[in-house]
């Protein structure tokens, strides 16, 4: 089993005001509390969370391209769709 990974964001858990450095800020705490839905529904394990990141991401990028080859079939489309009636106008 892979080791569970539990990341601390103390870097990011302080900020400066006034020069004075202040702990466990509003954000802060929002940033930690997702940070901790995330890592109980993977289980705390980070190949299973990098596995997910890297699907959605092959997904989106699949959806991205299906997009971009249904415009250009649309695309290409209207062009013709244009020609001929172009070809019929000068016709008429």
């Amino acid at each position: 089993m892979p080791p569970k990974v539990y990341v601390e964001t103390s870097v990011i858990g302080a900020y400066f005001e006034d020069k004075k450095m202040i702990k466990d800020s509003p954000i802060v705490e929002d940033i930690r509390r997702i940070r901790k839905k995330i890592s109980e529904k993977f289980d705390h394990d980070i190949d299973r969370y990098i596995a997910y990141l890297q699907s959605e991401a092959a997904a989106r990028q699949a959806k991205k391209a299906a997009q971009t080859s249904d415009s250009n079939e649309d695309h290409i489309t209207d062009v013709e769709n244009q020609e001929q009636s172009h070809k019929e106008a000068k016709t008429n």
